[in-house]
């Protein structure tokens, strides 16, 4: 691969450096273990990646159905296709959401510890 000093790769090889390939016993599964296993990967960093325009790629009619053609990957850029985001705030929600199940869940953890020792528990540990 032509991958320069700085991390970068070379405008004429970018094509050629990563490719994925799926398994299934028909098309639509082999697509559905190549949107699962594109789902699973996880980078960290600044760093930008195809990997959600694929997924709606994967999910295309046309391409699910197979009638894709040198030009239909043009035609979608033509278009501006753009790969569906959830709104900002869903991970604001899910966050908290987590956060306050983690927090419940230790204290419904405290609160049983008590009455498992035949204890009552203090009025700063509350259910309610």
């Amino acid at each position: 691969f032509s991958v320069k000093s700085g991390g970068g790769i070379h405008e004429l090889s970018d094509s050629q450096f990563g490719h994925v390939f799926a398994f299934g016993e028909s098309r639509a599964l082999a697509i559905a273990n190549m949107v699962l296993g594109l789902k699973e990967i996880q980078i960290r960093g600044e760093i930008r990646t195809n990997v959600d325009y694929t997924i709606d790629l994967l999910h295309a009619p046309d391409y699910q159905q197979n009638k894709i053609h040198t030009g239909w990957l043009d035609s979608r850029i033509a278009m501006r296709v753009r790969a569906e985001r959830l709104p900002w705030y869903l991970s604001v929600v899910s966050g908290a959401l987590y956060k306050a199940t983690a927090i419940s869940a230790a204290v419904v953890s405290d609160y049983v510890g008590y009455l498992e020792k035949g204890q009552i528990p203090p009025k700063h540990i509350s259910l309610v």
